[in-house]
């Protein structure tokens, strides 16, 4: 599936010039840790795995939704084909 991962944009949008900047304002707005190694790889690349945790520390700290730097786009190809079941009497 493709996804957008616009995490980095918004961040520095809102004031997140550097990682240690923004493990520090997360630090200090919801009291979760969060290193700067962890900042830096949220913002090198997309993750393949983040905690909800991360996630809600975030969009709570910068006061952003999740639908704002993450959207998870379905391929059309993968599309579930609905099958219809008949009832033999």
């Amino acid at each position: 599936m493709p996804i957008n991962w616009k995490l980095r944009e918004l961040l520095k949008e809102r004031g997140g010039n550097s990682a240690a900047k923004i493990s520090r304002i997360v630090l200090e707005q919801t009291g979760y840790q969060l290193s700067t190694q962890a900042v830096c790889d949220l913002l090198k690349r997309q993750k393949k795995m983040i905690r909800l945790e991360t996630i809600e520390a975030i969009c709570n700290a910068f006061y952003i939704p999740l639908s704002e730097f993450l959207e998870v786009l379905p391929m059309a190809s993968q599309k579930p084909q609905k099958k219809m079941r008949t009832r033999q009497i």
